[in-house]
């Protein structure tokens, strides 16, 4: 989650900057293509349309890393509530029936009815 934040806080940055990098793209087994230095970085003035393009790419990226990371988040809290030896645990209504009916027979082996 914070690695999508803060790929979003440098994507505002490159287009404040007017240049960005380009995305590396994969031209194959284990390689990527974009490994010549002068096809590294697009600036706005230059090449619009390719820095709208990288722009685009970045904003989709780091946005599903950030949505990516609240969702694992979300799922993470809401097991933590289900997990008895959880602080945060939040009970449920199962549990609460059989403790209120061991105790029932507690008291009945303590009191026993004449």
């Amino acid at each position: 989650m914070a690695i999508g934040f803060l790929t979003l806080a440098w994507n505002g940055y490159d287009e404040f900057q007017g240049s960005t990098s380009v995305p590396a793209t994969y031209s194959g087994r284990y390689s990527f293509a974009s490994s010549d230095s002068s096809q590294g970085i697009v600036i706005k003035k230059v090449d619009p349309e390719a820095f709208r393009n990288a722009m685009i790419y970045h904003w989709v990226r780091s946005s599903m890393l950030a949505i990516g990371g609240i969702i694992l988040f979300r799922i993470d809290k809401s097991q933590e509530r289900l997990d008895p030896l959880s602080p945060d645990f939040g009970g449920n209504k199962a549990l609460d029936e059989l403790e209120d009916e061991m105790n029932k027979e507690e008291e009945q082996h303590r009191h026993p009815e004449p």
